[in-house]
């Protein structure tokens, strides 16, 4: 069936304003917020035999379902899969492995992802510390959470407004600069 829901969307995609390639992105996409992320690689398979390419915001949606699903050690084995196939992943993409480790309540492993990311020669973004920062306020690591956040501001990464969502979001102490 997976040959005729190809044929489906392709027809769909084709009334679609947005190009093919877009088209199949938010399929694959929507297809892993709902759950459904068998399904969606499924659908990427057979597309990939028709000359689609999946893109990082395709590889960050399937990680992000991967983790939804609970599946952390198939998230992590994506990556491995991108760098066998010469895709080199950015920055969305550790982004999105570190946050489904820090929702499933693994920043340790997200710390290790981070440090795998700095290793590759990526840089951190705002939304990389931000997750850390985060991940340690939903594993009630309150004074963990607050001593990160206190030093990404002192270092000046993070911009205030973002500074200031986290102490009111979290309840963290005041920052002492």
């Amino acid at each position: 069936m997976v040959q005729e829901a190809f044929f489906i969307t392709q027809s769909l995609g084709s009334k679609q304003s947005s190009t093919v390639h877009e088209f199949y992105k938010t399929v694959i996409s929507s297809l892993c917020r709902k759950g459904n992320t068998y399904p969606a690689f499924q659908l990427l398979y057979e597309m990939v035999k028709y000359g689609f390419t999946p893109d990082s915001y395709t590889y960050s949606s399937l990680i992000r379902g991967m983790c939804r699903e609970g599946m952390l050690n198939e998230a992590l084995e994506i990556f491995r899969i991108m760098e066998e196939s010469k895709y080199r992943p950015d920055v969305d993409n550790f982004n999105a492995l570190m946050l489904g480790f820090c929702k499933s309540r693994r920043t340790d492993l997200s710390l290790e992802v981070f440090e795998m990311m700095i290793n590759k020669g990526r840089m951190p973004n705002e939304t990389t510390y931000t997750i850390l920062v985060e991940g340690f306020a939903h594993e009630e690591e309150m004074d963990m959470a607050a001593e990160l956040l206190k030093e990404l501001d002192l270092r000046q990464v993070l911009n205030q407004s973002t500074v200031k969502r986290l102490i009111m979001q979290h309840n963290l102490k005041e920052l002492t600069t």
